[in-house]
């Protein structure tokens, strides 16, 4: 069954926690890739995190790095090539490196990856560069899959905010602003969220009375708060490796404070725990 356009899916508060899957469900196959995707979908995921760059010749395609030797082997910088040169790479698995072997994926353009998700899959887009925001706007006109997909970027002061406010209406998508909310900016940074007018906000927090603050005043208001919680890069006190031990003093405490979209590198349990805390919460 289609999907529900992700502003009707974000306006509906009758879900309680949404996992996001970190460059989709990678720990079988290649980050990044569409079999990614395919494995989030299996695990439970409504919802996948993919990272864009672009190649010389203005391709959008699926990669983190700004080059292709960790996932792929190849040591090249591939905004730097054509997208024929690059394209059909061989994927390492998992997260690559020296020790990885190859999979049976390859590097997606970005079309690809659209298309694969189109009906199945909300997508999280890791925009790596703002000069890349109309040729992504394109490809999702091209795909029909704006309706799917959020766009990412930081909102540090007052030039983010007047560049995003100068371009959210021309991507045909939603614009999700990153935010480092702190108790000295907390209430300068909510005003900057309501010119925007975000239905989706992904923050970083100092402590936890930031989060109570922040998911407080985001829900009186109809928003929702996307935190990672990611090892590498948490938003919060709460890590995926705790959370494994302990999911409901981690992942729990955030959904119970009101928290209800968790990226992790860990989706299979995150979506298992999310069956157990639906159940507990009636």
């Amino acid at each position: 069954m289609s999907l529900p356009p992700l502003k009707e899916f974000l306006a509906d508060k009758s879900w309680t926690g949404c996992a996001i899957a970190h460059r989709g469900a990678w720990h079988d196959t290649a980050e990044n890739s569409l079999r990614a995707v395919d494995d989030a979908l299996a695990v439970g995921c409504q919802y996948v995190e993919i990272d864009v760059q672009e190649t010389i010749d203005g391709v959008p395609f699926c990669l983190h790095d700004i080059s292709l030797l960790r996932t792929t082997a190849r040591a090249v910088n591939a905004a730097a090539h054509q997208w024929p040169q690059i394209a059909e790479t061989p994927l390492l698995m998992g997260l690559g490196g020296a020790h990885a072997g190859q999979s049976d994926q390859t590097l997606p353009s970005l079309d690809a990856m659209l298309d694969h998700c189109k009906g199945r899959a909300y997508v999280d887009l890791d925009v790596k560069r703002p000069h890349q925001l109309p040729r992504i706007a394109e490809a999702l006109r091209r795909t029909d899959s704006g309706s799917q997909v959020n766009l990412k970027m930081w909102v540090h002061g007052r030039a983010d905010l007047d560049f995003a406010l100068s371009i959210q209406d021309t991507l045909g998508t939603i614009l999700k602003p990153i935010v480092l909310i702190d108790r000295s900016n907390i209430d300068h940074m909510l005003e900057v969220i309501r010119k925007l007018d975000a239905p989706v906000v992904e923050a970083n927090f100092d402590c936890w009375d930031s989060v109570l603050r922040l998911s407080d005043a985001a829900w009186s208001e109809g928003r929702d708060i996307f935190v990672n919680t990611l090892d590498e890069a948490r938003s919060t006190f709460v890590m995926d490796s705790g959370a494994l031990c302990d999911p409901r003093g981690t992942w729990g405490a955030l959904l119970d404070a009101g928290v209800r979209m968790l990226q992790t590198d860990e989706p299979d349990a995150l979506c298992s725990y999310l069956k157990i805390h639906r159940k507990a919460n009636g």
